[in-house]
């Protein structure tokens, strides 16, 4: 518990006043007559110390509405020896202002314990927070004790008179609301005792916390004795009225609480910078040191003041800091070999990461190249599935040539009616693949070229296309498949065929005509090969088997 000499020589002088004071009193009461009036002096000597101790406050607590409750604290206290004062001298005891001073000696001790109390509250605390709005309730029983008292001449429950005339201290008996009102005044020392020892903000000096209990034990057998009159304490109560006493046990308690630190101060700035592990120091405004930390290296000012704006690296892993305050300069130094050592570390693990990241992203590339192999693979499958009966078609027809010309020339034709197919057919499929869709434009083409071939064989055809070229459909495979089918179907008796498709306003109308057939697929097979979506209708007329169909935009479920 380290304490500074300006705080200790002033708190020798306000000792050195409550000493003179209890002197006084003692020579008062022994000798009969005093060339001065005693209370006046003790009034100016005890309002002395006080104006000492404000000064104390004002330089010692960081906090300032902390320091704002302790100021009133102490404000109070030289209003109580005013009107201790005013009581004794110029008030006559029989007077109901001398009645009313002694009233008021209770309030104003239970305002300065309540004071003291909120001081306490803003421990640990910054100074834009507010202490919970429910502490303030505790002015509601303050408020009805001080009421309580100073209507005592209504109830006479605080002090009960015996006297019918004459009101007066000297003959009367404590009330309830008196006991009442002692309870409640231990209640709030102990009250702040106990959020004191909560709330100090260094663990190691909650061993102190037996320091201020000393003057609020003082303060108990006091008051037990003044009011049993007892005459153990004989000479205490002589040298120190209550109203005196009461002042100077809650200054001794509240200055206990700010020499042990259960209090936050900033006294003895001084063996703060002796025991500080932190390496800074200060500079006065002319660039002269006033105070630094042990183990500080004497630096050049020109690197202060130029640390204000950038770091500067007074060794590899030393850096200095400074900033400009009032009437000087702050200046800090740091120990960053912990930062380096760990800026190492996170590179090491940045580049470990990234070839992870390489080895990852090549494993991701050779999935995704495997992946796609295998999509390959299958659609190549599902191709070669669905072209394998006109590959054997023309595998039929190469291993069977004919040798006369004119067979010869027609089982070519056959074989290139199949090829085309498989050529078109492949290249709607790996479209769809990729769109799972069609534009019509590219399902033309297929007709087109597939239509072309079926001249070749003496079959007359037509085509009408009367769609937009964006226009598209998830249909186009299962038409080019079924036109195809209904082809090879009827091609030994097929004479012509006539294909048109009409956009209409919701659907696609898709309608063929083959003269001639052989074979062709009935209205309930075709219905159930397309599904619910398309709208099939079928029939045969004088040798001419017609099919028409509505196709939705766009698609629909094959």
């Amino acid at each position: 518990m380290y304490i500074s000499k300006k705080t200790i020589k002033t708190n020798i002088i306000i000792l050195g006043c409550i000493l003179f004071c209890g002197c006084l009193h003692l020579i008062g009461y022994y000798v009969d007559q005093i060339p001065f009036s005693e209370n006046n002096v003790i009034f100016m000597v005890y309002s002395f110390g006080m104006l000492l101790w404000i000064m104390q406050i004002q330089r010692r607590i960081i906090h300032q509405k902390a320091k704002l409750y302790l100021l009133l604290t102490a404000i109070f206290m030289i209003l109580w020896m005013l009107l201790r004062t005013i009581k004794y001298i110029y008030v006559p005891s029989d007077h109901i202002v001398h009645r009313y001073i002694w009233y008021a000696y209770h309030p104003l001790m239970m305002s300065m314990i309540l004071f003291d109390l909120f001081a306490v509250l803003h421990t640990g605390k910054q100074e834009q927070q507010a202490i919970d709005a429910k502490w303030y309730g505790l002015y509601v029983p303050t408020i009805g004790f001080i009421l309580m008292f100073f209507s005592n001449d209504f109830h006479q429950l605080a002090f009960r008179f015996h006297d019918p005339i004459g009101w007066t201290s000297t003959k009367m008996s404590y009330g309830i609301i008196y006991y009442l009102a002692q309870g409640y005044i231990l209640s709030l020392f102990l009250l702040t005792m106990f959020i004191v020892f909560l709330r100090c903000l260094v663990k190691g000096r909650r061993k102190f916390i037996w320091i201020p209990m000393i003057p609020i034990s003082v303060g108990i057998l006091y008051a037990v004795s003044y009011v049993t009159k007892s005459n153990v304490l004989k000479y205490l109560l002589i040298a120190y009225k209550p109203a005196e006493m009461s002042c100077i046990v809650i200054g001794l308690f509240t200055e206990a609480l700010i020499l042990t630190r259960l209090l936050p101060s900033n006294d003895n700035y001084e063996q703060f910078w002796k025991l500080s592990s932190m390496k800074a120091g200060i500079l006065d405004q002319d660039g002269n040191l006033y105070i630094q930390s042990p183990g500080v290296s004497n630096i050049d000012k020109k690197y202060i003041y130029k640390a204000q704006i950038e770091m500067v690296y007074l060794t590899k892993d030393i850096v200095l800091k400074s900033k400009r305050m009032f009437q000087g300069y702050l200046f800090w130094q740091k120990n960053v070999a912990q930062f380096h050592f760990l800026n190492h570390k996170l590179k090491q693990l940045k580049d470990s990461i990234l070839e992870e990241n390489e080895v990852i992203a090549a494993e991701n590339q050779m999935k995704e190249q495997h992946a796609h192999i295998k999509n390959q693979r299958e659609l190549y499958d599902s191709i070669c599935n669905k072209v394998k009966p006109q590959v054997h078609k023309i595998s039929m027809l190469l291993n069977s040539i004919p040798k006369e010309e004119e067979a010869f020339c027609n089982s070519m034709k056959l074989a290139c009616i199949h090829n085309v197919y498989i050529k078109r057919y492949t290249n709607l499929m790996l479209l769809y693949e990729k769109d799972k869709y069609h534009y019509f434009e590219e399902l033309k083409l297929a007709f087109i070229e597939s239509l072309d071939y079926l001249t070749m064989v003496n079959i007359e055809t037509y085509l009408q296309w009367d769609v937009n070229k964006q226009q598209k459909t998830t249909y186009g495979l299962c038409l080019y498949e079924l036109f195809q089918q209904m082809v090879e179907e009827a091609l030994d008796t097929l004479t012509a065929i006539l294909l048109h498709v009409k956009a209409e306003d919701d659907y696609i109308l898709f309608e063929l005509q083959i003269a001639n057939p052989r074979a062709y697929f009935s209205q309930e097979d075709l219905q159930k090969r397309l599904g619910d979506f398309v709208t099939v209708k079928t029939s045969y007329q004088e040798d001419i088997y017609y099919l028409t169909m509505e196709l939705p935009m766009q698609g629909g479920n094959v």
